[in-house]
Order: structure tokens, then C-alpha cells, then sequence
């Protein structure tokens, strides 16, 4: 049997909102969103062999970190990127589930994908979706697996779609051309 803590647990939080926050994970399950930043990205990078071209799709909040790493493991070299930003760390992770998620039958392996037509038109669709939010009869009509990353796609957003320069700069979005999501899947060689 579990026993709740005494209110003089909590004499050591620091703030209200702190406060706030874990009363709500522990008594209710709810989770507050985390403090805005502009550091939290989805990422869609594209490499080509002699014969395919590839797709990996993930979320971090530092992105020259990650494409680097990306690279030291990949055999082709990064050939474009981009970054879907979002002031919130719980949106990027939404996303990136959901994306990977209703893109699955296109998936090759883990968070890579084989780019082709078929899965170019359903990265273009989603990606259009995402800013105005998806209607009752688009979520009705998705398949059971979508879960609680589907809870966060209901209402609209502001997500920007980045085309990055590269080789990333110190700043990674300096010179990065924003872009339609229409233009972002037809960017991944299409």
C-alpha cells in the first residue's frame, strides 16, 4: 500500500509552479507543459545511395549534436535537413510519434524510411494537417494505434518548417529558409 507524503514534503519546492507541477503528476497524472524554449525540434534528414534515397525522422534539442552522430554512422552523406520547431519539448515528442507512427508502412528500419512516391505523398498530406490541426473525420477515420500523441495534434499550431543550411552553422537556424510543408516533403528529393 502506498502512503501519500505529508504536505511538509513539499516545503522544499522553490516555486508555485513547481509547486503546481507536482501535485498535478502525483496526484492526478497530469503533466504541465515544460518552460517555452526555442530549442526543441523535429527533424527530417535525407541521404541518397547510388540507387535509394533515405529518410530519418527524429526529435532532440540540439540538432548539430544529433546530425552529427547521424553521420558518424550513417554511409551516405546528410544531404539535406530540416527542423519543425516548436517552443514546446512535449509537442516536438508528440509529433515525432505521430509521424512515425502513420508513416510506418513506408518504414525501413527503426526511424528510417525508403523515400518513394507513396511515402512522399503521405509525409506531404500529414505535414499539412499538423498547423491547422486534424478534423473530426480525420481522426475518425486513423487507425486504433494512434494514442495519446494524437491528443496533441487535435487543436491548431504554429510549428515552422526550416530548411537547414548545411554544413549547420553556429546558430542552426541562421540562413535557414522556412518553408511551406508541402515544399518540405517535395525537398526529400522528391
Amino acid at each position: 500500500m502506498s502512503v501519500r507524503p505529508a504536505v511538509c514534503d513539499y516545503a522544499e519546492t522553490r516555486s508555485v509552479r513547481e509547486l503546481c507541477e507536482r501535485l498535478s503528476a502525483e496526484f492526478w497524472g497530469y503533466t504541465v507543459l515544460s518552460q517555452p524554449t526555442a530549442e526543441n525540434f523535429v527533424y527530417l534528414i535525407g541521404c541518397r545511395s547510388t540507387a535509394e534515397v533515405y529518410v530519418k525522422i527524429g526529435c532532440t534539442s540540439s540538432i548539430r549534436r544529433r546530425l552529427s552522430n547521424i553521420q558518424t554512422g550513417c554511409p551516405y552523406p546528410i544531404e539535406v535537413a530540416f527542423a519543425i520547431t516548436s517552443e514546446y519539448r512535449e509537442e516536438v515528442v508528440g509529433l515525432e510519434h505521430l509521424l512515425h507512427k502513420l508513416l510506418s508502412p513506408h518504414r525501413l528500419r527503426a526511424e528510417w524510411y525508403l523515400v518513394s512516391h507513396e511515402f512522399l505523398a503521405a509525409l506531404e498530406e500529414l505535414l499539412s494537417k499538423i498547423n491547422r490541426g486534424f478534423s473530426f473525420d480525420e481522426v475518425y477515420g486513423l487507425p486504433d494505434f494512434c494514442g495519446p500523441e494524437l491528443d496533441g495534434m487535435l487543436h491548431r499550431h504554429s510549428f515552422v518548417f526550416n530548411s537547414l543550411v548545411l554544413p549547420l552553422r553556429r546558430n542552426v537556424l541562421e540562413g535557414a529558409i522556412s518553408v511551406e510543408s508541402t515544399a518540405l516533403a517535395r525537398g526529400l528529393f522528391s
